[in-house]
């Protein structure tokens, strides 16, 4: 089921099946990419309990062996309950059952709310230990914005623009895994990524170490942007399908990262992974402000 709430400038609409958006409106103009099957079919999946993907499908955690299916963890395809709603506001809840357990053994809480401020929608995720033992975990988010979102201007007419001053070092991959390699972002000038296509050919730039966590995808020849506050995440990743000129670009805040391609997957030495003590919560929020 869908439920939306609105004001006067934005209206945000959330699914229940992985408490994934299904659409952005400011001003009545759809800025969310709507899924194409041909290209990439959801829209703006959350990411837990890892982000990326397993090797192999699986990994270990004290001697037992469980099953990871595809990228970004499972609760994109869990049916999340909508636990907490007002004309500002929703709150998606998905707890940890049977059916998480064969994939993820641990007891947990994951809340993932969406509240609106004026033409802000503020994304959060919750986490809360719910074992008697720590939980390892990430989580993140990956909304596709559509660009352009009119016919007006064209892809190359965007950028993505980070703070004055910002160094932007790149992870570079291994396949689809990580390396240890942290290099200039290659496509960088100064604190500005000029949007092509062919930015992508390598899968995602995932960027670390920004010293304010923000980015503005922005239109250079219209005032169409989108100003992400990502300060609470330790990764910005961004990505579209590779090959097809996809219209979008998909803005990822992440709290960990993808499985190294040369390490273990066991989750006691998996690389950036959350421990979350038993019986704690935390929260980490994401802003998206559109003009």
């Amino acid at each position: 089921m869908n439920t939306t709430i609105s004001n006067d400038r934005l209206s945000v609409t959330v699914s229940d099946f992985g408490a994934q958006l299904q659409s952005i409106r400011l001003d009545g103009i759809e800025r969310l990419w709507q899924g194409d099957e041909a290209i990439w079919g959801e829209r703006s999946p959350v990411i837990f309990p890892f982000v990326g993907r397993v090797k192999n499908g699986k990994y270990t955690f004290r001697g037992k062996e469980y099953p990871s299916e595809g990228p970004h963890g499972f609760a994109r395809r869990s049916t999340f309950a909508l636990v907490d709603s007002a004309e500002d506001y929703l709150t998606y809840r998905l707890t940890s059952s049977e059916a998480t357990k064969k994939e993820y053994p641990f007891d947990f809480i994951l809340d993932v709310t969406y509240r609106i401020e004026g033409n802000t929608l503020i994304q959060s995720f919750t986490v809360e230990n719910t074992d008697c033992e720590p939980l390892y975990y990430s989580c993140g988010g990956h909304p596709g914005f559509l660009v352009p979102p009119t016919d007006k201007t064209v892809f190359e007419d965007w950028s993505l623009e980070f703070a004055e001053g910002e160094t932007l070092n790149q992870i570079l991959l291994d396949g689809l895994f990580m390396s240890r390699n942290v290099v200039p972002c290659k496509f960088a000038k100064g604190n500005v990524i000029p949007l092509t296509h062919a930015v992508f050919d390598e899968e995602a730039i995932i960027l670390t170490g920004l010293k304010k966590g923000m980015v503005t995808l922005k239109n250079n020849k219209t005032a169409e942007k989108v100003t992400v506050d990502a300060s609470q995440f330790q990764y910005l990743a961004f990505w579209q399908a590779m090959g097809c000129d996809a219209p979008y670009v998909c803005v990822e805040p992440w709290n960990g990262l993808p499985s190294d391609s040369k390490d273990p997957e066991d989750l006691t030495v998996k690389r950036d992974l959350r421990i979350l003590d038993p019986q704690k919560r935390e929260t980490c929020s994401v802003s998206y402000t559109l003009d």
